[in-house]
């Protein structure tokens, strides 16, 4: 699943030589060590949002659906958010607690979203990472 992502994400992007957006650092603390990821992918299709993170060794995907219900305030949960995390190994995650993560921002350009401890677990509960802190993703 996770590969598809990626997968999907590149080929929804445009013709240009560089299909990422460079709008700043985009750093999140998993599993205890904070990661800066340099590059984003952003794919909006009006009912669906996914963002890839990536740097030369780590990709972080986001996927959030119902994403044009998706405002300030709104819980992402299990039901409408899933997170992947390839650093060492792939992990297909979703919230293990319905408030751990929150948008705290979306706007024309970007969406804020803010994790609190907010453990993912694979749809099994074998494999899990932690996430901490506040990211700011840019929409195209």
């Amino acid at each position: 699943m996770f590969a598809s992502m990626t997968f999907a994400l590149t080929g929804c992007s445009d013709d240009d030589d560089e299909p990422t957006s460079s709008n700043g650092k985009y750093e999140l603390t998993i599993d205890g060590k904070k990661y800066s990821f340099d590059r984003a992918l952003p794919n909006d299709s009006g009912t669906d949002y996914a963002c890839m993170l990536y740097d030369n060794d780590n990709i972080l995907s986001f996927s959030i659906s119902g994403w044009d219900k998706v405002v300030k305030g709104t819980a992402l949960t299990d039901k409408n958010f899933i997170l992947g995390w390839n650093s060492n190994k792939a992990v297909i995650g979703k919230p293990a607690a319905n408030t751990s993560v929150k948008v705290t921002a979306r706007d024309l350009q970007s969406v804020t979203i803010s994790f609190n401890n907010a453990k993912f677990e694979d749809g099994l509960g074998i494999e899990s990472f932690t996430v901490n802190g506040t990211v700011t993703l840019p929409l195209k």
